[in-house]
């Protein structure tokens, strides 16, 4: 990250596409246990929850 090419821009493209798909990963689990422990009417406990 210190030493960047000339050639190079700031973001290698791949990255930030690696970057995106990571979070569109992460949000599309979160609602899919949200939907599921709704329609199960099951409590999924997490631990900011808790800390509550």
């Amino acid at each position: 990250m210190a030493n960047q090419e000339e050639g190079k821009p700031d973001r290698d493209p791949m990255l930030v596409i690696i970057m995106l798909s990571l979070i569109l990963f992460c949000i599309s689990c979160f609602i899919g246990f949200y939907r599921i422990s709704n329609m199960t009417g099951t409590n999924i406990v997490l631990p900011t929850n808790l800390e509550r």
